[in-house]
């Protein structure tokens, strides 16, 4: 009788704790279940056909004539305001500018959900821009990367180049190691040169350069280039995303600004000019605002920029800046500013 209740008793112990094993992993495999398929959805929406896009009715292209022709057509249906996604599904690289036209509608993105993983490459001929969007045209990247062979930076050639009446949206991807250093004139925007309108919703503009040493008889005496990440003499918009890690020779290692330049949100981090004091003077290591620029700031961070003057950011002209948002931790090395310098028409600090 006692044996039988010890056995009772030990195979009561043993249903338990196999009760409570099948329970853990019952728990473990429903978190793994549903851990991947957050996972694949997640994958799906972010690499392939997110940000709002869907792939679905696009065109896919794999090489620069397809993506050309793309382009075209996407013209002769965008008059009646419809927009055509094109995806690319593998690396293109360009013997010259991608031009998006008058009357042209068109969302670049990546198949990558479909295709791997991942934004596929868009690659700039040498010496040229990678991307131009034209008085009429309307472009929106939503996950590919604008870029050039970092062989041919700083020789290489512009990301985006957009003419007035043009628009140019970035959501997702990158416009990254572009390098426009033409001159004359002094080079500008080495990511994005925008004279028409550009809106930043995302995405990143990095490592890009508008630099240019000027020598004489074999003696440098002075640097240009303006807006290493973006020269802005449009509107500029940006909503998120950050611009980071670009280069000036002159002035606004991330931004510079001679038209209207809103801020809300994003950040603008680490960028630098590179102008020697005794040569060129440098200013605005993250933003600098000029002319009639204004340059209006209700959120997001300018932190760790680089500049002789006003490090955050350096204000000159008949323009306004306006600060809500956050310019903290930048460099200077001059006496004018380490974070803001504001400076009339006149050449008197004022702020």
């Amino acid at each position: 009788m006692a044996a039988t209740m010890v056995s009772a008793s030990l195979n009561n112990k043993f249903s338990k704790r196999k009760r409570v094993l099948l329970l853990v992993v019952s728990i473990v495999f429903l978190v793994v279940v549903v851990f991947v398929s957050l996972f694949v959805v997640y994958t799906f929406t972010v690499n392939g056909g997110g940000g709002g896009v869907s792939l679905e009715g696009g065109v896919f292209v794999g090489s620069e004539g397809e993506l050309e022709a793309a382009v075209v057509d996407a013209g002769l249906v965008g008059g009646g305001g419809s927009t055509v996604v094109v995806v690319l599904t593998r690396d293109v690289f360009l013997s010259g500018p991608l031009v998006v036209g008058e009357g042209c509608n068109v969302t670049l993105t990546s198949g990558g959900g479909r295709f791997g993983g991942g934004f596929f490459r868009l690659v700039g001929a040498k010496e040229r821009y990678t991307v131009v969007v034209e008085d009429g045209g309307w472009l929106c990247v939503d996950g590919v990367v604008i870029t050039h062979n970092k062989s041919t930076v700083p020789w290489g050639g512009g990301g985006v180049l957009v003419w007035g009446g043009g628009e140019f949206v970035l959501v997702r991807g990158k416009i990254s190691d572009n390098g426009y250093v033409h001159y004359p004139p002094s080079p500008m925007g080495g990511g994005v040169k925008n004279m028409g309108v550009f809106r930043m919703f995302g995405g990143e503009i990095s490592n890009n350069k508008a630099e240019y040493v000027l020598y004489h008889q074999q003696q440098a005496y002075g640097v240009e280039g303006e807006g290493g990440g973006v020269y802005n003499g449009g509107v500029f918009e940006m909503f998120g995303g950050s611009i980071i890690n670009n280069v000036a020779g002159k002035c606004g290692g991330g931004v510079c600004n001679e038209g209207e330049f809103t801020m809300y949100d994003g950040l603008i981090i680490n960028n630098k000019t590179v102008g020697k004091p005794h040569l060129t003077p440098d200013c605005g290591g993250g933003v600098f605002n000029y002319g009639v620029g204004s340059f209006v700031m209700f959120g997001g961070l300018i932190s760790v920029n680089r500049a002789s003057m006003g490090g955050g950011v350096y204000s000159v002209g008949r323009g306004g800046v306006v600060f809500e948002g956050v310019v903290v931790f930048n460099l200077g090395s001059g006496w004018k500013g380490y974070n803001v310098c504001v400076v009339d028409k006149d050449g008197n600090v004022v702020g």
